[in-house]
């Protein structure tokens, strides 16, 4: 049945009729395409050769292989014009261009090269000869990617070597080299020693071959060892050299042929398929290829018989199967016929050999090779010209036809009719995957051979490419595979979404060709199965009920595999062996055949037995359909774990005591009760008894009671059980401890018995002292330091350099330094050391250190006495060095008057050096102008001086002062001061009653001295608001011009009103009153009722005459009302935020 439409993929069931169908007819096509494979010629299976390099310049021989580790075919070329080698190499794509790089320049006579991992590191190195040096030389890929060479010679005596060959000949692993010395008439190699002390060892072979000309290393005989074929020039000979050791270390040599001309090529092959290895060899002088066939496979009797005539000038011969059709097939050169053809190995050898050309004109084909260059599965061919600078690729076309359709291609040709075939019925659209997304289009049209001498094109115009479903179209062109072949092919790409291919579908959709073969007539292109269009199927394999379908770690080696593989499409395959081919088990990277039963509809069932040795293995399973869309599965780990578990008795992660566990992570501690058992695999926590009876401690032969045994689930501590003891350990403890319980792993082996000594664990208890010149807060120092460290432990070997001082940098950071100890000394042996240092001879020593000591116990246990704490004084190892004690200053406001206070400021201390913490200064002696005072801080950094009660005399005074700072240094401070009049306190008066007050007591508070006789004032008054109010006057007497009356005394506690008739004002000699001396300013008593108030100062400065807010003098008072004298000389109210005047009274 037909594909007809997409509507047939709309059920299922219609689905699997019509595979079912498809496999079928597949089935039968790839039976009838393998009998008409027998007719392929060299025009329809190879291209027209393509020259791939032009610069080669005398290509005498060439070598394949992959020089740069990209996997792709580089070719190596001996180009014997130019005197180099040069590698071409592989760009991976078709379309893109071969890059040459020189490999070796200006060495003449080269003859022959081998490209092979001659020292087994994975990667290819080229062997030359040359008759120039008369030497071997190896040249190793250094870095593996072909840009790193390094020349080393394999033996300086070689002669001119006409041939090489390379193989195992002594059995030890390392390929040896075979070369035919022409020059000396021998045959020898040379053992590869690479591997043990970097030579080579010359061994003989033949030593009468009579000028040897070609060689080949196989197995003749069928012993399972290398034996050496080789070809003599003059004796017209082939013989081959019996290993008969099997170590290369004696040789035994049998003539194959000795009445053949002389054979220039030979080539060691099964040609017809009997598992014996038989000989293929040219004959320039008979012009002839023939075939040697190993009768008995012992190579003791040959048969000879003639492969091809008329072939003269042979130059080079290369034997395998280029139609895959399971025998090997021939490609020749010949210089004198200018040709490379292709014979074809048929099945009766005697009568069917068909050779065909490749190409048409090659001039002198000097060396040919085969290879997949282009990765598309099957043999390409490389052609080297000598005659010219040209490097060609015949490009197999086997492979482009997918489903045996080889048989269809042909057809055409053979009825002489007009054709448009189309490689497959099926296509893939996933090209991700390397599956099958390319379609070969083949057209037979004589009509189209407009040149039998040129390859003819197909233009793009004639062919349309179109998706039935999306009704998108696409171009392309066919190229003829041959001169006058009338057979053009060309391909095009299927994909799902990528602009750059041909064609865009989706799975089941259809695509068809069209093909134009002149104006009138257009021809559809139909497929091996009748379709007239190609079915895509870009759907892997389904793969499902996979086991195991986890990670497993058990103590069983035997596992079964299972999962099942579906392909509801293309299928699998269309036999047992086929679907097998398409799925494999794939365990730690290699792949293994699966166990299949059929379940129906296309589904299959792969199982796999197989035992596993002991450790961790990988393991998938993958599947492709027959258009190689893959499914991997997801890769799972196995470990299988034969073995108990053990205590790790050596390592840094061995039994230590003090361990414990925070947060899953291992730490160390203190803990002198707490011992951690490390095992060398993951334990089964459920088997550890949590009362520790698992176990048995042992301490010097005495047992220690355990009272508690855990083990945590995590990735840091599944390996670790954690005991706990009744009593601690003693310093430097290293217990036994013993498995007496059943403990077992993750796997499920049990341990009965072992023990392990428990490492000592825990750090030693350190205890140090820093003493300076001043050991209060942070150690300072003027001069020496001691460090003084008891430990618990032995330690080991402490001495003077163990001990590194430091200072800190800009971030705080600890910088060494080369300060060393002025002595070192042991207090008490192993556990108690003094280090001392002094700092007097130091310049610019000043500054905050930091002391860094590691100590080390026996047990390897490391302890550091380093703490560069800024922030706390206990524990840091912090030190000031303070030689200096720096000069204070004389801090004053402004000049100082009778009543000043004169400030020392001594702050400079605090900061002689960043993080200087150490900022008091004492006042040892103090005396000012000879007489001894005191003076008062409260801060030991601003000292003041207090006038005498009489206060200072008007003119210069001498300071002197001893001082000392908290690292005991001590000095002179020396200073004068200059004593100017305190200025008196004026206040202004105008005629008529002014309301007064004094901010401060008057030096002399009479009356008569406070308002002298000489004054304009004749009245004063003012009220007392006690006893129920009382005014208080005195008058000026005109006789006397004294003041007689109430008021005697005028002072600061209350505000007066004075009358005068002028301007004149008036000026106070006013006390100082010093706060700070104990003594209270002066007190205002309020009464109910109305109150003369004064503004005094509460201040020891120079009273000034911007007053102070009414709200600030009255803040612990609530006055109903205050009143001022304003402007105008009348009552008016003051509010709070007014400033009350010094020198002014107020009513309140």
């Amino acid at each position: 049945m037909p594909y007809s439409d997409n509507k047939s993929f709309n059920t299922r069931l219609s689905l699997e009729l019509r595979f079912v169908v498809l496999l079928i007819s597949i089935l039968a096509i790839i039976l009838f395409a393998f009998k008409s494979l027998t007719n392929l010629s060299a025009g329809t299976l190879f291209t027209y050769p393509e020259i791939i390099a032009a610069d080669a310049f005398g290509v005498k021989q060439i070598s394949l292989a992959d020089i740069n580790n990209d996997s792709y075919l580089d070719i190596v070329a001996v180009n014997s014009t130019s005197n180099s080698i040069d590698v071409y190499v592989n760009p991976s794509s078709t379309s893109a261009i071969w890059t040459k790089k020189p490999l070796l320049s200006n060495t003449q006579g080269l003859l022959s090269t081998l490209t092979i991992d001659v020292d087994n590191d994975s990667d290819i190195d080229i062997i030359y000869s040359d008759t120039n040096s008369l030497a071997i030389t190896m040249m190793s890929n250094i870095d593996g990617l072909g840009t790193t060479w390094q020349s080393s010679t394999v033996t300086s005596t070689a002669g001119a070597i006409k041939s090489m060959c390379s193989g195992d000949l002594n059995g030890d692993g390392n390929l040896d080299i075979v070369a035919a010395d022409d020059f000396r008439g021998r045959i020898f190699y040379m053992q590869n020693r690479l591997h043990i002390n970097n030579t080579w060892k010359s061994f003989s072979i033949y030593e009468n071959p009579k000028n040897p000309s070609s060689l080949k290393c196989h197995d003749i005989d069928n012993d399972k060892d290398i034996d050496v074929v080789s070809t003599s020039q003059s004796l017209n000979t082939i013989t081959w050299h019996e290993n008969k050791a099997g170590n290369g270390s004696e040789w035994e040599t049998h003539t194959i042929l000795n009445t053949s001309s002389f054979a220039n090529n030979i080539y060691v092959t099964d040609l017809d398929n009997d598992s014996l290895y038989d000989l293929v060899s040219t004959n320039p002088a008979s012009s002839t290829i023939h075939y040697h066939k190993n009768v008995a496979g012992d190579a003791k009797t040959w048969e000879s018989s003639s492969i091809q005539k008329d072939w003269g000038g042979p130059t080079d011969l290369l034997v395998k199967d280029l139609d895959l059709d399971g025998d090997d097939d021939l490609i020749a050169a010949s210089n004198q016929l200018k040709k490379v053809i292709w014979i074809e190995n048929n099945s009766s050898l005697e009568d069917n050999w068909v050779s065909s050309p490749i190409g048409s004109i090659i001039n002198y084909p000097s060396t040919i090779k085969s290879a997949d260059i282009d990765k598309d599965g099957d043999e390409d061919i490389i052609i080297g010209s000598l005659a010219n600078s040209n490097i060609s690729i015949a490009k197999n076309m086997l492979s482009q036809t997918s489903h045996n359709s080889m048989s269809d291609i042909l057809k055409p040709s053979r009825e002489n009719h007009i054709s448009v075939v189309l490689g497959q019925a099926l296509v893939s659209n996933n090209n991700l995957f390397g599956a099958d997304n390319s379609v070969l289009v083949s057209i037979y049209d004589p009509n189209k051979n407009l040149n039998p001498q040129t390859i003819d094109t197909i233009p793009s115009t004639d062919i349309t490419i179109k998706n039935l479903n999306s009704q998108d179209t696409a171009n392309i062109s066919l190229t003829e595979t041959n001169v006058n072949s009338s057979m053009f092919i060309g391909e095009f790409f299927v994909d799902t979404d990528y602009s750059t291919t041909n064609i865009k579908a989706k799975d089941f959709e259809q695509i068809q060709i069209l093909y134009k073969a002149n104006d009138n007539i257009s021809i559809t292109a139909y497929t091996n199965t009748n379709q007239e269009h190609i079915v895509v199927d870009g759907t892997p394999p389904s793969i499902s009920n996979i086991y195991p379908n986890k990670n497993i770690k058990d103590s069983t080696s035997g596992y079964k595999f299972e999962a099942i593989i579906e392909d509801s499409i293309i299928g699998l395959g269309t036999n047992l062996n086929t679907v097998k081919g398409n799925i494999e088990f794939i365990i730690d990277d290699y792949s293994f055949e699966p166990n299949l039963t059929y379940l129906g509809y296309g589904r299959w069932l792969a199982s796999l037995n197989i035992n596993l040795s002991e450790g961790i293995h990988t393991w998938q399973i993958s599947s492709s359909d027959l258009l190689s869309n893959l499914s991997n599965s997801k890769q799972f780990e196995l470990e299988v774990d034969l073995t108990p578990p053990y205590f790790v008795n050596t390592g840094n992660n061995k039994s230590r005591t003090g361990d414990t566990v925070l947060n899953s992570n291992i730490i160390k501690s203190s803990n002198r009760k707490s011992i951690r058992l490390e095992f060398d695999d993951n334990i089964d926590g459920k088997s550890v008894d949590l009362d520790g009876s698992d176990f048995q401690v042992f301490l010097e032969e005495i047992q220690i009671e355990t009272v508690a045994a855990k083990w945590i689930n995590s990735p840091t501590t599944s390996k670790h059980i954690f005991i706990t003891l009744k009593d601690e350990l003693p310093p430097d403890a290293k217990p036994t401890v013993k498995l007496t319980g059943a403990i077992r792993d993750d796997a499920g082996n049990t341990s009965n018995f072992d023990k392990t000594i428990v490492s000592d664990g825990i750090n030693p208890n350190i205890q140090f002292t820093l003493s300076g010149t001043n050991n209060e807060a942070r150690i300072i120092t003027n001069g020496n330091l001691t460090l003084e460290v008891i430990s618990n432990e032995i330690i080991v070997n402490p001495n003077i350099s163990s001990v590194t001082i430091e200072t800190l940098d800009s971030n705080n950071s600890p910088i060494a330094t080369s300060i060393s100890p002025t002595s070192f000394s042991t207090i008490s042996s192993n556990t108690q050391w003094r280090w001392e240092y002094s700092f007097d001879n130091l310049s610019n020593q000043d500054n905050l250190y930091n002391v860094n000591l590691q100590l080390q116990d026996f047990s390897g246990n490391i302890v550091t006495v380093n703490n560069p704490d800024l922030s706390t004084n206990s524990n840091s190892t912090l030190f000031e060095v303070d030689t200096v004690i720096e000069t204070g200053s004389l801090a004053l406001d402004t000049s100082p008057k009778p009543y000043s206070y004169i400030n020392i400021d001594y702050s400079v201390e605090a900061n002689e050096y960043t993080n200087d913490s150490h900022n008091k200064t004492q006042i040892i002696e103090s005396s000012v102008d000879g007489l001894p005072i005191t003076i008062q801080t409260y801060n030991h950094k601003l000292f003041t001086i207090s006038p005498p009660k009489e206060g200072w005399s008007v003119g210069e005074h001498e300071i002197n002062l001893k001082v000392k700072d908290d690292a005991g240094n001590t000095g002179l401070f020396e200073t004068r001061f200059n004593v100017s009049p305190e200025p008196v306190f004026t206040i202004n008066l105008k005629p008529g009653f002014n309301l007064i007050s004094l901010p401060a007591n008057p030096s002399n508070s009479d009356i008569n001295s406070v308002l002298l006789s000489t004054h304009s004032v004749n009245s004063i008054m003012t009220y007392d608001p006690t006893n129920g109010g009382t005014w208080l006057v005195s008058e000026r007497n005109p006789e006397t011009n004294l003041f007689e009356g109430a008021i005697t005394q005028i002072d600061a506690s209350k505000a007066y009103l004075l009358r005068t008739n002028s301007f004149e004002s008036l000026q106070i000699d006013l006390k100082k009153t010093f706060l700070h001396d104990g003594n209270l300013p002066t007190t205002i008593s309020l009464y109910q009722g109305w109150n003369f108030v004064p503004v005094i100062n509460l201040s020891d400065q120079y009273i000034s005459t911007k007053g102070v807010l009414a709200g600030e003098y009255f803040k612990n008072i609530n006055p109903t009302s205050i009143l001022g004298i304003n402007q105008f000389n009348n009552l008016s109210p003051i509010d709070e935020n007014e400033k009350l005047l010094y020198g002014k009274g107020y009513l309140v």
